[in-house]
């Protein structure tokens, strides 16, 4: 502005003027301030609902969010509406009177809020005790969901003995390594070495639901590296462990299975998902189970990369299962002409669009056809 309105003169000397912290700081929290009054002000009059959740930071302090998503003229939005620290107890009574407080104090009504979602902790939860029944009191016709990556996650967690030996064996030797730094340095020597991919192994998480299936690829693709690095460490239990076949099999599928577990979840999460996405991508995967079973009734294990590497055919027809699951193309295959709707397929799914411009085949045919009905 200066440099506009006066010259560049005069514009090089303020430039030499240095911002003190507090001047930098003070900007930010201008900004910080100015953000929130602009999402509260389109919250006054607007239907509103909420997603709450409790994290832990570094500094190991807990920390209570929450999401807001409301009507903004046409459109549907969401935003972080605050984070704060929680310094007593996380009760279901503690964390209520963070949000009431926040709300008043802002001139928020709870008869707009319309929705409420959470995990399926009892704190946030119980029908009696929990956040949803303090919530309830105040809101009545606030609908309260669970949290569809939470469901998905308990109902992973449950493992044969077998498969859950597995886990835990790769586990102990991933914390072996990683809470040593000696041994993590020595480890991460080996891997140059030996010219793999990755120098380091990762920690298992209980809290983080894509954690599973990192740790087992990652001890899937440095299973030579760690055997090597046991042997080294006399640790000759677990070496014959990562030395058998049946095991080595048993951590293929398991970091396969959640490897793809991984990948659902994150097709639900991220901006602009609504319930009917959600439903389409957890009905295209319960039908693809359905598919792996019948490979696998048929001793194909081709669906499973780490075990044998997966043919084209495989997902094409993973694929065709996800189209035929999202909704959002029925309505546009009756609006369409069929050349503009496969387009459009070709753009999404991009192998099923591929196989219809390059080939006509029965089989073909007949899905376009079951899928137009």
């Amino acid at each position: 502005m200066v440099s506009i309105m006066l010259d560049e003169t005069s514009a090089a000397k303020l430039k030499a003027v240095p911002l003190s912290n507090d001047t930098v700081a003070r900007h930010i929290c201008n900004i910080s301030s100015d953000l929130e009054e602009q999402l509260i002000e389109k919250l006054k009059d607007s239907r509103f609902a909420l997603q709450v959740d409790e994290a832990t930071d570094s500094n190991k302090d807990c920390l209570f969010i929450l999401y807001v998503r409301f009507v903004n003229g046409e459109s549907l939005c969401e935003d972080l509406l605050f984070c704060k620290y929680i310094k007593n107890r996380a009760t279901a009574d503690e964390l209520f009177k963070i949000m009431d407080s926040y709300l008043k104090e802002h001139g928020l009504k709870w008869e707009n809020c319309v929705g409420f979602c959470s995990d399926g902790a009892q704190t946030m939860a119980g029908s009696r005790n929990g956040l949803q029944a303090l919530i309830k009191r105040v809101a009545p016709d606030a609908h309260w969901t669970h949290c569809v990556i939470h469901r998905e996650a308990l109902a992973s967690r449950q493992l044969s003995p077998e498969l859950n030996e597995v886990l835990t064996e790769v586990v102990s030797v991933v914390n072996f390594i990683k809470t040593r730094p000696l041994k993590a340095r020595l480890f991460s020597a080996l891997c140059e070495e030996m010219g793999a991919d990755h120098t380091s192994v990762l920690f298992h998480s209980e809290a983080r639901w894509l954690s599973r299936g990192q740790v087992l690829l990652r001890g899937f693709e440095l299973r030579a590296e760690i055997r090597m690095f046991l042997e080294e460490e006399h640790m000759y239990e677990a070496v014959s462990k990562f030395s058998d076949e049946q095991f080595l099999f048993k951590l293929a599928y398991l970091s396969d299975v959640f490897g793809k577990l991984n990948e659902l979840n994150l097709q639900l999460q991220g901006k602009d998902k609504h319930l009917p996405h959600l439903a389409d991508k957890i009905t295209a995967f319960t039908r693809k189970l359905e598919v792996w079973g019948r490979r696998l009734d048929q001793q194909n294990i081709d669906v499973f990369e780490n075990l044998t590497p997966a043919d084209f055919r495989s997902a094409e027809e993973d694929q065709f299962i996800e189209m035929t699951s999202d909704s959002t193309l029925r309505f546009r295959f009756k609006a369409q002409t069929l050349s503009e709707f496969w387009f459009g397929v070709e753009r999404k799914y991009p192998l099923i669009g591929q196989r219809a411009y390059s080939e006509e085949r029965d089989e073909l045919q007949v899905y376009v056809l079951d899928y137009a009905v």
